[in-house]
């Protein structure tokens, strides 16, 4: 440090076996737009080329400085520290490196570690920090460590962190990830993704998680909030024994998608305690396929301008509690089980409110559920009101089975509260329907088995039309329900059997008409 600044007018390389180590107070100059040595990946910018060990050692009253020799600095005016082939590490405490272009890179550093920590990276012109496979030697970065600790990657130019074909193992933990002008953090095809407790705010995308293989992929306790795309991307990720969470994230005012996860996710997901509110795009919404189970747990998603909810394809089993899903402007809570393989579905203490656009009707505004499986599906305690379609619509064409819908309050819903069809014998028992377009949906596909199931100690209360559709082959017993208050009839049976409906109360005015004159009678509604 007594001999500090040092200026770099050209690339210097530490070699493979050298161990350069910087000590705290050091301030590093590189003579801005120059590269005598014309070399490097930048052949007319300086760089530090290290192909042995690097270790900055800075305190926190004196951080070692990497900087431009411009006294107004301006990016891209020196190349970057590259950390180049297998013998390469380094750790970087209390470092600030700025005004370059590539900020701190690595490439080719297979099984080798690197260390970030307590640093600043900031004004580089393409990446803060990035880690890549090595066109020169040919290898990549498999099973190295990358750790980035309460650092601050800032106002580069393009990406924040980056890291592509590396297959590196990495963790980036309480770190602010700010008003970088494209990703926030971009990982693809590494072997590890543990991002926690972060603040990611105010770049162009906050964080995107493509292909990784093998190792952890972890999601939680961080903020991602106010960037001008998609919050959070997750992709690919193999294998079965791999294990997703998403958990106690803040994802809030993001120009796009809170969560968006597409490609497979062969092992089990987990997403709980993460608040998702008022983005411009999808809250949570999850395309093509999750091979195994997925639990989803005790989240808010509000106030979103796409879905609320949405998954198109879980194979797995598949659990749902104590949601709040309110005011999105699409689905509200949407559950599609296609090559569905499911032993345990459970829909349970969600409150599913208010999720429509403006007046429009959307069928999936409320809780909606296909699936295949012979599972019993348990859709119980839930509340969902004031959507935009049906309160709850649960569909199995594939096998004969059944579901319990119970302790459900539904109102105010647009469509019918209830509608079960296909080859679904469900029990229907102690829900409130109430103020609803219809009440029941009940429509029973399988002419080769009997269509017998139970409706019983409901309250279907003040349907905009019918209380309860009987359809094709469905043969309820309806008995112990509160139907008063429909504007259409009670009940509606649309099959070629008579139905079991005794001992409901049907409200003063029909009870009236059953009890004066002579019975049976066709009732008036």
């Amino acid at each position: 440090a007594d001999e500090s600044p040092y200026l770099l007018t050209g690339d210097v390389t530490v070699n493979s076996g050298a161990t350069l180590t910087i000590t705290k107070g050091v301030k590093v100059i590189f003579l801005a737009d120059n590269d005598d040595t014309t070399s490097g990946d930048m052949t007319y910018d300086s760089e530090l080329i290290v192909k042995g060990s690097i270790s900055v050692q800075g305190t926190e009253a004196e951080p070692v400085t990497f900087t431009t020799s411009e006294t107004v600095g301006r990016a891209g005016q020196w190349g970057g520290i590259k950390l180049e082939g297998t013998s390469a590490s380094g750790e970087f405490k209390y470092a600030v490196v700025e005004y370059g272009s590539y900020g701190i890179y690595f490439a080719g550093i297979r099984n080798r570690t690197v260390k970030i920590e307590e640093s600043v990276i900031r004004y580089n012109s393409d990446y803060g920090i990035r880690g890549a496979y090595d066109n020169k030697s040919g290898e990549n970065n498999r099973d190295a460590s990358i750790t980035v600790i309460n650092s601050q990657v800032i106002d580069n130019y393009r990406q924040g962190v980056y890291a592509s074909e590396g297959y590196g193992k990495w963790e980036i933990t309480g770190c602010k990830i700010l008003r970088n002008g494209e990703y926030g953090i971009y990982l693809n095809s590494t072997r590890q993704q543990i991002i926690k407790s972060n603040e990611v705010k105010g770049n162009v995308y906050g964080i995107a998680m493509h292909n990784n293989e093998y190792g952890a992929r972890t999601i939680s306790e961080n903020e991602i909030s106010e960037n001008k795309g998609r919050a959070l991307y997750v992709g690919y990720n193999c294998c079965d024994s791999t294990f997703v969470q998403i958990n106690d994230n803040k994802i809030n005012s993001n120009s796009g998608d809170g969560i968006y996860l597409s490609s497979t996710i062969y092992g089990n997901m987990e997403v709980k305690g993460n608040e998702i509110k008022d983005n411009k795009g999808n809250g949570f919404h999850k395309s093509d396929q999750n091979i195994k189970n997925v639990v989803f747990e005790d989240n808010v998603i509000e106030n979103n301008e796409g879905n609320g909810v949405s998954f198109d394809e879980i194979r797995g089993n598949a659990i749902f509690q104590n949601n709040v899903i309110k005011n999105n402007h699409y689905s509200g809570l949407y559950v599609r089980k296609r090559n569905d393989n499911s032993t345990e579905i459970v829909i349970k203490d969600n409150v599913v409110s208010g999720n429509k656009r403006n007046n429009e009707t959307n069928e999936n505004n409320g809780i909606t559920l296909y699936y295949q499986s012979s599972a019993t599906a348990q859709i119980t305690g839930n509340t969902v009101e004031g959507g935009g379609g049906y309160g709850i619509r649960v569909e199995n064409n594939d096998t004969l089975t059944s579901a319990q819908v119970e302790g459900n309050t539904v109102k105010g819903n647009t469509k019918s509260g209830l509608r079960v069809s296909g080859r679904l014998l469900p029990l229907v028992k102690g829900n409130t329907f109430d103020g609803n377009g219809n009440g029941l949906e009940l429509i029973y596909t399988d002419l080769n088995a009997s269509g017998e199931f139970e409706v019983s100690g409901n309250a279907i209360r003040n349907s905009g039309g019918y209380g309860v559709r009987v359809e094709q082959y469905a043969q309820p017993t309806i008995t112990g329900n509160d139907l008063d208050g429909s504007g259409g009839y009670a009940i509606d049976n649309q099959t070629s059997k008579g139905i079991n409906a005794k001992n409901n109360w049907w409200g003063a005015a029909i009870t009236l008409e059953m009890t004066t004159g002579a019975n049976p009678k066709n009732l008036i509604k």
